[in-house]
Order: C-alpha cells, then sequence, then structure tokens
C-alpha cells in the first residue's frame, strides 16, 4: 500500500497485543507501520487503540511485559527439559536408528478424557535401522566415502533417498555410541532478518550423560 492507495481495512482487531508479537521490537514496528498506513490496531483485553494517541505509553509498556514472559516462559520451558534429560526422557526430535515410546505416571492418572498421562517418552534402540546404521559405519570404516555408501544404500533400500551428507552427520553423532548432549546450542533471532538462527553455547554449560543400553555401534568400531 502507498499512501495515495486506501488501506484494505480500518482496523486491525487482536485478543491481546501479545497476539502481534511478544517482540518489543516487533510490536513497536508493526504498530509503526500500520500508523503510517492510516490502520488502527485494538486490542480488546488491554483496552488499547492506536488511534488514541495516549496510549502509546500503554503500547510500550504491554509489549514490555509481553517479551518478559516470553523470556521467563523460555526458561521455564528449558529447565523442564533438563529435567527430562537428566531423567533419560528424549528431548524431542527424531534420530535415526531410535524409537521412542511413552512412560505413563506410575500411580494410573489419567486425563480428562480417561487417557493415561505421560511423564516423558524413553528411548530404545530402534533394531531394523540400527542394523543398516551398522552396516553404514562398517562401510565407512572399511574405506568407502560418504557419497559411495549413499549410492550403496540407495541400491539396497530403494525409497529412502540416502545422501552423502545425512551419512556425514550420521558418522559423527555420539549417540550411536550411548553418549547424548544436551544443551550444546540456543536459538536466537536475528533482529536485521527476523529468522532463528543458532548459537553454540560454551562447552562448560554442556550436559552429557552416557547410556549403554542405548548403544548401537561398539567402541572399536567407532574408533575406526
Amino acid at each position: 500500500a502507498t499512501t495515495a492507495t486506501p488501506a484494505p481495512f480500518d482496523a486491525l482487531v487482536v485478543d491481546q497485543l501479545s497476539r502481534l508479537s511478544r517482540d518489543i521490537g516487533d510490536t513497536d514496528a508493526i504498530v509503526k507501520q500500520l500508523k503510517f498506513l492510516d490502520i488502527r490496531i485494538i486490542a480488546v483485553q488491554d483496552g488499547i487503540d492506536t488511534a488514541d494517541e495516549t496510549t502509546k505509553i500503554s503500547v510500550t509498556v504491554k509489549s514490555l511485559v509481553n517479551e518478559i514472559f516470553l523470556d521467563d516462559l523460555r526458561k521455564t520451558t528449558k529447565r523442564g527439559l533438563d529435567g527430562q534429560f537428566l531423567k533419560g526422557f528424549s528431548t524431542g526430535g527424531r534420530t535415526y536408528g531410535f524409537r521412542s515410546e511413552p512412560v505413563y505416571d506410575a500411580t494410573g492418572r489419567v486425563d480428562a478424557h480417561g487417557h493415561p498421562i505421560s511423564i516423558g517418552y524413553r528411548l530404545f534402540i530402534d533394531e531394523t535401522e540400527a542394523a543398516i546404521l551398522r552396516e553404514i559405519i562398517r562401510r565407512f570404516a572399511e574405506g568407502m566415502c560418504e557419497k559411495s555408501i549413499a549410492k550403496a544404500l540407495n541400491r539396497t533400500y530403494p525409497g529412502q533417498n540416502w545422501r552423502p551428507n545425512t551419512i556425514y552427520m550420521m558418522l559423527r553423532n555420539s549417540k550411536y555410541v550411548g553418549i547424548f548432549t544436551f544443551n550444546r546450542r540456543e536459538w536466537r533471532k536475528n533482529p536485521t532478518t527476523g529468522r532463528r538462527v543458532y548459537r553454540w553455547r560454551p562447552k562448560e554449560q554442556w550436559e552429557v550423560k552416557v547410556f549403554e543400553d542405548l548403544r548401537i555401534v561398539d567402541e572399536e568400531t567407532w574408533e575406526k
């Protein structure tokens, strides 16, 4: 839209200002852009209407509160994942060679629908995938490169579309010898592009646990 083109609507109505964004910078940019286009923002629960010039301070304060809430939520979520990791539960994601199964509350608690309540997901070795993984590592130890291994797998197991970079990452995943690491990296939003990118945390912040029952490859083969 331009100043010569009428806005397609007069107002944007949201339940709360947080529905626009919980980032104070993003909220400010959205409010300014819509104001430039003569579009009001009405946050019903917050009692904010940007058509009223006196709400500028309210928008800033509410945006700051929303951002602080998101920071606290992020920390709470991470603490929860820390606890799951230390208990030996999955913290999310899918790693080839493993499967996860729910662990239910030992007291037999159920949810509102009568279903057992899960307290986490325990990892187990997927023997079918583990056999293919051992084949990949054996071939590499015998001198085959990732590209050759991918071609061989695509001939043997059609439909799975194996790629050299997939093989490359698998060959460097310590989970296959039972070493699991958590808290190695964190996601941050690039303030320029708005995209989320990850950053490696200092090694002293990493959490490492060894689960011998989840070892797929023996130490000698892994070292080769």
